[in-house]
């Protein structure tokens, strides 16, 4: 049942696979063999991931105690590690980075027990959480070791796959020449293996790029097929961030009138959902552009002034976008729209230059604002 909940959980079939799960624990509840109790901490830990694919981390904190009491008791080291995996995925995910302190254990673990797999993983997410951090070399590093542990046994396109996130924080930091190659790459890994929900990760990543460097036709593309795997598999977080992607893609065309239409309704969404508040700051900043672009340099004022405040706000941050880099892009809209009006905004300048530069970022996205 493990193998099958497995499968499931590799389809994005996420409510088989919890199934599955339930069952075989069922099976084991009454068994107080070694054995039975270590397969329970397996099949504990794999409840959490997919919990954690679900968006449910609050289950996940939850379930990962669970597992971690039976893997300790039965001494299950893979359960553990995998467990400790992902109790920091959830803890991240919640805004609570400083309790995510168990990735170098299950690395060590998986390290110790020459699991190169998980191993791989686990530095891919950790690369992830060092991102969040603002710590973006380390991030590249941590990717690129991912990486390199994947090619070691011979995975190579399992290597490409996280390779997206070298690919993120390049074009993030405005390195796109670098950037582009390995998106593609990687869209090529995905689509290979044929999980529909990694596929539109990867297009959703390129699509914003692509209108990054100004090829519109290109970033619709990968955008709209984005959204429609998203929808076509119950994924609102990731059908969001894909339409705040088309958003900014609207803006950096200059298309004020549908980027206050598209960003309106896309707020109203994020409203109703957990885990957005990144998002409701990247829709303010693109409803501002909207708005400049319309002739309305004063909402626009007021849209960057919301971005800013929500994207320091913080919150649950189910996509595990920066929220520094948000606040970076805003400085530098509000800072464009004050010097507009003859608005001293040295301060403004010098916090964007602070974290651009602590970020290694050289050139960040620019629409225009009509003027």
């Amino acid at each position: 049942m493990q193998k099958d909940a497995i499968a499931f959980h590799r389809l994005t079939q996420y409510d088989q696979a919890l199934e599955r799960l339930t069952e075989a624990m069922q099976l084991l509840e009454a068994d107080g063999a070694p054995e039975a109790t270590r397969q329970r901490a397996r099949l504990m830990s794999w409840y959490a991931a997919v919990l954690q694919r679900q968006k449910q981390p609050e289950a996940v904190l939850e379930w990962c105690e669970r597992a971690i009491a039976e893997a300790e008791r039965g001494s299950a080291h893979d359960a553990l590690a995998q467990a400790y995996f992902m109790l920091d995925w959830a803890y991240v995910t919640l805004a609570r980075p400083a309790d995510a302190v168990y990735s170098e254990r299950a690395i060590a673990i998986y390290e110790e027990l020459g699991n190169l797999d998980l191993l791989a993983w686990v530095l891919n997410n950790l690369g992830g959480y060092r991102y969040l951090d603002g710590k973006w070399d380390e991030a590249i590093d941590l990717a690129a070791r991912a990486r390199d542990t994947f090619r070691k046994i011979g995975d190579d396109t399992n290597a490409l796959i996280v390779a997206l996130n070298i690919a993120e924080v390049l074009s993030d930091q405005g390195r796109s020449e670098e950037a582009g190659p390995v998106f593609y790459e990687s869209i090529d890994a995905r689509r290979a293996v044929g999980i529909p929900l990694e596929i539109a990760e990867a297009l959703s990543l390129l699509g914003r790029h692509e209108a990054r460097v100004g090829k519109f036709t290109n970033a619709h593309a990968c955008l709209d097929e984005a959204r429609s795997l998203y929808e076509e598999h119950g994924d609102e977080f990731g059908s969001l961030a894909t339409d705040a992607r088309l958003v900014e893609c609207l803006a950096l065309e200059g298309m004020g009138a549908d980027v206050v239409t598209a960003a309106t309704e896309a707020l109203e969404r994020a409203g109703a959902a957990t885990g957005t508040s990144v998002l409701a700051a990247a829709l303010h900043r693109q409803r501002g552009f909207g708005l400049a672009q319309t002739g309305d340099l004063n909402a626009a004022r007021v849209e960057f002034e919301m971005s800013l405040a929500t994207a320091r706000s913080g919150g649950e941050n189910y996509g595990l976008i920066s929220n520094e880099y948000e606040v970076a892009l805003t400085l530098d809209a509000l800072s464009r729209v004050e010097r507009l009006a003859g608005v001293e905004v040295g301060g403004l300048e010098a916090e964007r230059d602070a974290i651009t530069a602590r970020l290694g970022v050289v050139r960040l996205p620019r629409p225009p604002l009509g003027y």
